[in-house]
């Protein structure tokens, strides 16, 4: 069968059919990573769709890295958060040499934390696996091969890129966000009957349609202004004085709305150097953890950000226009060209100064109608559900009794060990 008799695109995509009620599906594990906040919030969503369409399913969300070794495991995070913001370029040295599939380091690394995973797996039993990691993906090769895993295992790609590190036997299906990715899957060698396009994983809320204009009012902004929207939290954010220095020299009057995230030391630097800065045409709102990031995106008029997979799905989803700044090499850059290319992105490297790319692509009021007419005809606001229902495809292969076919004797495990998420 055809690559495009299997997949669809995003703007043509047809939703899944409902699959009829398994009261049998009863646990699903995710294995996640804590390398960002991407992949957890992923796992998150597909767990809330999932239970819309299974109302008494379970989930626990898993940090595979801690589950593989705790001091090791945060050693590992903070080592890669660290090399993003501090040594980029060495990472982008190790990022490319590893898209070639090679097996080495990664098998002994796979072969060693892998035991880590049998006494979570037999103690809860869980009806199918979802990774949202390529490390957790490894993890289930060796599952399978060594220790007789029965369970499907279903891999979502978060990025719109695909590392090599993905393609591990274990995978029976996955969810890509684009047919582009779907093809290399292909190419790499994945038969087209275990792809299917679905999007990134979102809450379904990006997606809804609101009153611009009443929205606004009540959160304080400009009905008529344009609103530019800065996220990035602290990995890797400019520093905050260059921000707020070159904002505030834009050549309109603009409101400026500052998402930091959970990061409360960026927040309080954002407040004490803004309260230094003099009234302007340019007006600052600056918020910390905000649960309502949907409707800022659905009221601005463009989003300063780094490319980062989730973000940058939640903002096609919302038609919103994107400034892209400081990609990490790797992923994000590699995400920073597919946005360019679908032209619902503009590249701030261009301009010497952040403030320039803002006024030239506040100006072009065209321009940006046009990026958010082809960011809402690619967006996938309904990934979430859609995967949910691919996970009820995947749950219906075959299963026996026992999660593990060859397992050692294993000590018991206290149940509250593994607490359950959402």
């Amino acid at each position: 069968m055809s690559l495009q008799r299997q997949i669809s695109a995003p703007q043509d995509r047809q939703p899944f059919p409902t699959a009829r009620p398994a009261p049998q599906l009863k646990r699903v594990l995710f294995l996640s990573a804590n390398m960002g906040t991407g992949h957890s919030a992923a796992a998150e969503n597909i767990l809330k769709a999932l239970q819309v369409l299974h109302p008494g399913v379970q989930g626990r969300v898993v940090n595979s890295f801690q589950q593989a070794h705790g001091v090791i495991g945060r050693v590992v995070e903070e080592s890669y958060l660290q090399m993003l913001k501090h040594m980029p370029t060495m990472y982008a040295r190790m990022y490319e040499p590893a898209r070639r599939p090679w097996s080495g380091i990664r098998q002994w690394v796979n072969e060693t934390f892998t035991p880590a995973f049998l006494p979570l797996l037999e103690s809860w039993q869980p009806d199918v696996i979802v990774c949202t990691h390529a490390f957790a993906a490894g993890i289930c090769d060796v599952l399978k091969v060594k220790y007789g895993l029965n369970r499907p295992v279903l891999g979502v790609i978060t990025d719109y890129v695909v590392h090599p590190f993905w393609l591990s036997p274990a995978i029976d299906m996955f969810t890509l966000p684009t047919t582009e990715l779907a093809a290399e899957l292909c190419r790499y060698g994945v038969a087209a009957d275990r792809l299917r396009v679905t999007g990134i994983p979102i809450d379904p809320c990006f997606g809804q349609a609101t009153d611009r204009s009443e929205l606004r009012a009540e959160l304080g902004l400009s009905e008529s202004d344009p609103v530019l929207l800065v996220m990035g939290g602290g990995l890797g954010m400019e520093p905050v004085g260059h921000i707020l220095d070159t904002l505030k020299n834009v050549r309109r009057p603009l409101d400026v709305v500052v998402l930091t995230g959970k990061n409360e030391r960026l927040q309080q630097r954002f407040q004490q150097a803004l309260a230094q800065q003099p009234p302007g045409p340019v007006r600052f709102h600056i918020y910390g953890y905000a649960d309502n990031v949907h409707e800022f995106m659905q009221v601005s008029d463009l989003l300063v950000t780094k490319p980062g997979g989730l973000t940058s799905a939640e903002a096609l989803a919302a038609g919103l226009p994107m400034l892209l700044v400081k990609a990490i090499p790797g992923q994000e850059a590699r995400n920073a060209g597919y946005l360019i290319s679908h032209k619902v992105a503009l590249d701030s490297s261009r301009h010497r100064h952040l403030r320039d790319a803002v006024d030239e692509a506040l100006g072009a009021g065209r321009m940006l109608q046009r990026m958010k007419q082809r960011a809402r005809a690619i967006g996938a606001p309904e990934a979430s559900a859609d995967i949910a229902s691919v996970l009820d495809m995947v749950f219906a292969c075959s299963r026996p009794e026992r999660v593990l076919q060859r397992v050692p004797k294993l000590a018991p495990v206290d149940e509250e060990s593994f607490p359950l998420s959402v």
